[in-house]
């Protein structure tokens, strides 16, 4: 990640060239299949939801190389399930608090 963001003019010279496709293809690939499942609302943006996911754990892994002791990635990773799991409301589907 480091590196895509200090190539710009590789990039710029190279469009077609894009490693993070492989990466943002196989998120969304289990988040379509999810879809497919019912796990998943069958109207959510699949690329939204991709896109957030793998710059939520760029971000985590950048934290954590810069201060691993600073990060508690266990707890971190809990988190962001809950996150996922329930959205960012105040309840449980079934009424309880998360």
């Amino acid at each position: 990640m480091a590196e895509l963001r200090q190539s710009e003019g590789f990039f710029a010279r190279n469009p077609e060239f894009n490693p993070l496709r492989h990466y943002t293809d196989f998120v969304r690939e289990l988040f379509e299949e999810a879809k497919k499942i019912g796990r998943i609302r069958p109207e959510l943006d699949i690329d939204a939801l991709a896109l957030m996911v793998i710059g939520s754990m760029d971000m985590l892994i950048c934290q954590w190389l810069i201060d691993p002791e600073g990060v508690d990635t266990q707890q971190v990773i809990q988190n962001v399930r809950a996150i996922f799991a329930y959205g960012v409301r105040t309840t449980r589907p079934d009424g309880s608090a998360i």
